[in-house]
């Protein structure tokens, strides 16, 4: 059976030629390289298809749950030690400072990589 990959390669029977302007070449470069896509010809088919080209990127939402997970663990072991030991050490909460910023690093590159798409989504409709 075959894949719905290949039977799209299968039907693709025209052939195009398309001049644009540099601006608008520098713009399909410029989507190309945001949804890492290696041709410009799929960036031009997936705009066709879907009104516009989409990259799903879940690998910022990992690393924030991981990120999460691993400071939830680490206040609930720093926890345990305080209520066995009653008192809670210094390089634990050191530790704790350390995840949250890694934490906060994750997200600020996320959030800096959705602005980048919002901003490229508004210049493609103003045009």
């Amino acid at each position: 059976m075959k894949s719905m990959e290949s039977n799209s390669q299968n039907n693709r029977m025209r052939r195009i030629e398309l001049r644009i302007s540099e601006d608008d070449y520098h713009s399909l470069k410029d989507w190309q390289s945001f949804l890492e896509i290696s041709t410009l010809s799929e960036v031009v088919r997936q705009l066709i298809r879907n009104g516009i080209a989409y990259k799903f990127d879940y690998s910022s939402v990992w690393n924030v749950t991981e990120q999460i997970s691993k400071i939830g663990n680490n206040i609930n072991q720093i926890a345990r030690t305080a209520n066995i030991t009653n008192s809670v050490n210094a390089a634990d909460i050191e530790i704790i400072k350390m995840d949250l910023e890694e934490l906060e690093d994750i997200i600020n590159d996320y959030v800096s990589k959705d602005i980048r798409a919002e901003r490229m989504l508004s210049e493609y409709k103003r045009s």
